[in-house]
């Protein structure tokens, strides 16, 4: 058995946290095709064999660094309301959290962003992450309740999460999208209430 408390254990679990520190920061800051072993390692400030016997090379090292942006995504969304009554209550209570996770981390905008314009498997495994996050939260608050019969809620929320992403990040690069302005609060009330209503008026079927 694995004693955690021991002092190699606790070195260990430093270092880990430390290069998954140090992978977002080369992340953010370089994007995806500036992220790789020896550029985190440069980072982390340790030798790259480290990177790989504790999370095997590369891809093990996006398996931790996914997991640790959905356990901090999760945490940003937090509970869901327990008291839903229907389905739409349950987006209703999702799509708000989701405007203001999105809003307040600049490196999930970045994933937002490269999930669109960059294939590469590197960003598709931290955007599923994500995505298992939100799909988390929307089980555990539905719990046995189902959208109408009549409503493809897959589509329907695929559109409204993505439309979301769209707006912040167009937020992001003008404060602006069409003749819609999101640059201060009172727009992204506007805007979440319209979302709500959108829902309402779908789930309500």
């Amino acid at each position: 058995m694995n004693d955690r408390s021991a002092p190699g254990s606790r070195d260990r679990e430093g270092t880990e946290r430390r290069i998954l520190a140090a992978a977002r920061l080369v992340l953010a800051q370089d994007g995806s095709a500036g992220f790789g072993i020896n550029a985190v390692a440069r980072a982390a400030g340790c030798d790259k064999q480290l990177i790989y016997r504790y999370f095997g090379g590369i891809n093990g090292l996006i398996d931790a660094l996914g997991a640790d942006l959905a356990e901090g995504w999760a945490d940003r969304l937090g509970k869901p309301d327990a008291t839903a009554q229907s389905y739409g209550d349950v987006m209703r209570d999702l799509v708000p959290r989701v405007v203001a996770a999105l809003r307040s981390e600049p490196l999930m905008q970045k994933i937002a962003l490269w999930e669109l314009s960059d294939g590469s498997s590197q960003v598709q495994q931290l955007a599923r992450a994500r995505s298992r996050a939100t799909s988390t939260f929307v089980q555990e608050a539905r719990g046995d309740l189902s959208p109408p019969d009549s409503v493809d809620a897959p589509v329907v929320n695929a559109l409204l999460i993505g439309g979301i992403h769209q707006l912040v990040l167009a937020a992001q690069a003008s404060r602006t999208y069409t003749d819609l302005s999101l640059a201060t609060e009172e727009d992204w009330t506007r805007i979440e209430k319209g979302l709500t209503t959108m829902i309402d008026r779908i789930y309500a079927v």
